[in-house]
């Protein structure tokens, strides 16, 4: 199992703002992490991951066949297996720029919450200054060809320290996985399709103040004096805005009516 900020924030907000026994839908669920982080607070939670590698901890005998029933697989870019109005929260953790089809999607979260359900997302834009897989600044807005390569190789080459195979090796794979799954779009391409469906709450400041205690407490070395300066950054508005738009957003999307 992993820990992050984000995973700490997640299931910090829903405690707050929700009743114990609600129905939540981990899209993009990953290993099983926070999934299983909601589910120890008392919540209803299913899971959607593409990758059925990367979730391999549902086999674990300690979970029951009830709770493993709740976890699909497969190639859900485009539908989400799970009936109409089954769910009262919807969370999409940093998932949003790997959905290829994103209107498609946006429509099945609509479908499968239920009146008044709430889209817990968090995610970067393209007008993020770090790719965020990689951690290199820019890459994202690199476009697909020999600029992007030679960028990657040489990162791996003379950043990590790689022999020139290896920095081949690493600039193939991140090459892979930038062009074929990440799909980066600017803030008002998300805003247009979302504000349809959902009204639209930016809670990244309610992130920040989170995510870095949560650094603070449990990380240390730089992470740990970068949860500090973030916490006493993150009670000015310039600051927070700043931060949803060039590194990373937070939104609370309310099911519209009628």
């Amino acid at each position: 199992m992993t820990d992050s900020p984000n995973y700490a924030f997640v299931c910090d907000y829903i405690v707050r703002h929700f009743p114990k026994g609600i129905r939540i839908l981990d899209f993009g669920c990953g290993d099983g992490s926070l999934s299983a982080l909601l589910m120890k607070e008392g919540f209803n939670v299913s899971g959607v991951e593409i990758l059925e590698e990367k979730s391999t901890w549902l086999q674990d005998p300690a979970y029951s066949e009830e709770v493993r029933a709740r976890f699909k697989y497969g190639n859900y870019l485009n539908v989400v297996p799970f009936g109409d109005n089954t769910f009262d929260v919807v969370v999409a953790n940093v998932v949003f720029e790997h959905i290829q089809q994103f209107p498609a999607i946006v429509e099945e979260f609509t479908r499968v919450l239920d009146a008044g359900g709430v889209l817990l997302a968090s995610f970067p834009t393209k007008e993020a200054i770090v790719e965020g897989h990689t951690h290199l600044p820019l890459l994202h807005k690199i476009g697909k060809g020999r600029l992007r390569k030679a960028y990657l190789k040489g990162f791996g080459r003379w950043g990590l320290g790689k022999t020139r195979a290896a920095a081949e090796e690493y600039a193939a794979d991140w090459i892979y996985y930038l062009d074929n799954q990440t799909f980066y779009h600017p803030r008002k391409y998300y805003y247009k399709i979302l504000n349809d469906f959902f009204s639209i709450q930016d809670i990244t400041s309610d992130y920040l103040r989170v995510g870095s205690k949560y650094l603070v407490m449990h990380r240390s070395g730089a992470k740990h004096i970068i949860g500090r300066v973030v916490g006493l950054l993150s009670g000015w508005g310039l600051f927070n805005a700043i931060f949803s738009r060039y590194c990373l957003t937070f939104w609370a999307l309310t099911k519209k009516t009628g």
